[in-house]
């Protein structure tokens, strides 16, 4: 049976991540995962940071968010390869993992052909509610037929390690932001498959969208993602760089699409000006890269 690790990058957890993790640790287990490491990018730590330290069957490490989210990733991998791990589950602090994604993942990994580079789960988002509360989208982000497609995002996603260091890792010099659509074109490159699964979910909540910040076009609901201007500046940034790294191999499926970005922001976010001004830097920095 594939030896497999949970990765796991938290930032400023809260009491809520911490109990998130111990579920997706519990259920983890009843499928044979037994190593899981715990990256602590928060700049300072605190007492839901030493909990997380505490915790049993779990190397934790603290990163003092040197190197990003890009960094905290390799470190966390490569703890996994130094612990005869073959397969990494990539786990964002806020992506909820129900049973059926391990029972799922197993059935797969089993009866798995060479050449998968990465096996993903299908989505159903968590959206904010007016009142803060987290509430489920029931449509299914993607189709509900399994897929070989171009890019996937990180969390949820399980990586084979070995491609992994065969690969170079992840790109350090994306900090934040792309770092799965990078990722995504090694794989690609590489000449392995990226396999979405359809009818495996994990349940993730998009950003800081909710309710009150949406629009409708269609039978397709966008929601505004509410990030930081520093955020939209590493989008804008790295999406650049990328295009121009990958070249012709940067395909129309994993490019992050610019305009409608800027036109959701337009319509539905605040801080406009700070956060389109923080795009120009970010385009302007792109070219340092």
């Amino acid at each position: 049976m594939e030896s497999i690790a949970i990765v796991i990058v938290t930032y400023r957890p809260t009491q809520e991540i911490l109990k998130n993790f111990i579920e997706t640790k519990d259920l983890a287990q009843k499928y044979g995962i037994s190593k899981f490491f715990c990256v602590d990018n928060s700049l300072e730590k605190t007492e839901i940071s030493n909990l997380f330290a505490e915790l049993s069957d779990i190397e934790y490490i603290f990163n003092n968010n040197n190197g990003g989210l890009s960094r905290a990733l390799n470190i966390g991998c490569n703890m996994a390869i130094s612990n005869d791990a073959e397969y990494a589950v990539l786990m964002d602090q806020d992506t909820i993992f129900p049973e059926s994604f391990f029972s799922g993942i197993r059935e797969y990994l089993n009866n798995l052909e060479n050449g998968v580079g990465i096996l993903a789960p299908n989505m159903y988002r968590l959206i904010r509610s007016n009142s803060g509360d987290l509430v489920l989208d029931e449509r299914p982000l993607y189709g509900t037929e399994t897929s070989e497609v171009e890019m996937v995002v990180t969390s949820g996603s399980v990586i084979d390690l070995r491609l992994y260091s065969k690969v170079g890792g992840f790109d350090e010099k994306l900090f934040i932001g792309h770092i799965d659509r990078d990722y995504s074109c090694k794989v690609i490159n590489a000449k392995r498959t990226i396999l979405r699964l359809g009818n495996v979910f994990v349940y993730q909540e998009n950003g800081y969208a909710n309710e009150s910040n949406k629009i409708s076009i269609g039978n397709r609901t966008f929601y505004a993602s509410n990030y930081s201007s520093e955020r939209y500046y590493y989008a804008i940034r790295n999406e650049l760089y990328l295009r121009r790294l990958w070249g012709n191999k940067y395909t129309k499926e994993q490019r992050s699409p610019i305009l409608k970005n800027i036109i959701l922001l337009l319509l539905l976010e605040d801080h406009k000006l700070d956060k389109l001004k923080a795009m120009i830097r970010g385009a302007y920095d792109s070219r340092r890269l």
